[in-house]
């Protein structure tokens, strides 16, 4: 998923949370010094990183309405209905 259908997601996913006084997290994931790496090694070794990666947090977030999306770049967005704080931390 990428950022577009993610924010729309997220978006319903608060207006859920709120109208039942549930939990609901967001995690925010970026690699650092991704862009030296992808000047280093190229951009398509690049995106095999993103995609290895991405599948790593998914594996991560297997619970039905966990969400995993690439918003741009090297930020991943993980959204984790039901979920609080501490949960997510």
């Amino acid at each position: 998923m990428n950022r577009t259908p993610f924010q729309h997601l997220l978006a319903g996913e608060c207006a859920r949370a709120t109208a039942g006084a549930r939990p609901l997290s967001t995690l925010l994931v970026a690699i650092d010094q991704f862009d030296k790496y992808n000047e280093t090694y190229g951009y398509a070794a690049g995106d095999r990183v993103l995609t290895a990666v991405v599948a790593a947090v998914a594996a991560a977030a297997d619970r039905p309405g966990d969400v995993v999306a690439r918003l741009a770049g090297n930020r991943i967005a993980v959204l984790l209905p039901e979920t609080s704080f501490p949960a997510a931390s």
